[in-house]
Parts: C-alpha cells; structure tokens; sequence
C-alpha cells in the first residue's frame, strides 16, 4: 500500500476528510523531520500543486493540530513550526542556524510531574538551545 493510501487511512481515523492537499500536507510531514513553517511547506509544495495557497497549508496544519496529529512548536517565540511526530520527545533548538531537532524524551509523563493538584496538565514540552554538530565543526 502506498504512504499516500496510508495517510488517507490515518486522516480518515481523525474524521479528516482527505484531498489532494491535505494528503500532500500531512506527507510532507511524514517524510521530512526539519520542523518545517507554514511558508517553507508552501514553497516546497507548491510546484506539484499550482491551486495551494498558503491559507490552505496554514488552515490544514491547524486542523491537523487541532485533531492532535500534528504538533505545532513556537521554540523560538517568533516562528510557528510544525512536528508530524506525535509522540513524546524533546527539541533541540541550534542557536546558530536555527535548526530544530528531534531528541530523546527524558520518560516524563503527566503522572510523574511535581504539579499543584488543582491543575490539570496537558502537554509538557522540553526544548534545549545550543549549538548543533553542524555548526560546531564549522
């Protein structure tokens, strides 16, 4: 079965009624890990599909975000960046290039946080800033 069919399927499990552009957003997402913006999705995409506009990739990620299959990250307080990988990880942020990567989770849970039990948490995000491996050799 093709990744195209695949995501169909998975959307589908999400009630996401899915097109071409939905299909080609949330594969883009499957298959590149760069934590990719709303424009860089756009200029990728928009040469295999002339009619994308960038309301429809911005209006896509946030339906995907909203139906929890998408993460969006604001490491850097300026940049809205998107995270096709759901499950539980931490972001490594280079100071320099502003690369973001993927990083190991450190097995915290919600049932482990040392939180007032009249709040209820819902999400915990770590996020580490540095240098990466890249720019350090450089």
């Amino acid at each position: 079965m093709s990744s195209i069919n695949k995501h169909k399927q998975y959307l589908e499990q999400y009630n996401i009624k899915s097109s071409v552009q939905r299909l080609m957003i949330y594969d883009y997402l499957a298959t590149h890990k760069t934590h990719p913006t709303v424009d860089q999705i756009y200029e990728d995409l928009i040469n295999i599909i002339p009619t994308l506009s960038k309301t429809t990739v911005y209006n896509t990620l946030k339906m995907f975000v909203n139906a929890g299959i998408t993460k969006e990250l604001t490491i850097d307080g300026n940049t809205c960046r998107y995270d096709g990988e759901t499950t539980p990880h931490a972001h490594f942020r280079c100071c320099k290039c502003s690369c973001i990567f993927d990083m190991p989770s450190l097995n915290i849970d919600n049932e482990n946080v040392p939180i007032d039990k009249d709040f209820i948490l819902q999400s915990i995000d770590i996020y580490y800033c540095g240098v990466c491996k890249n720019c350090n050799n450089k």
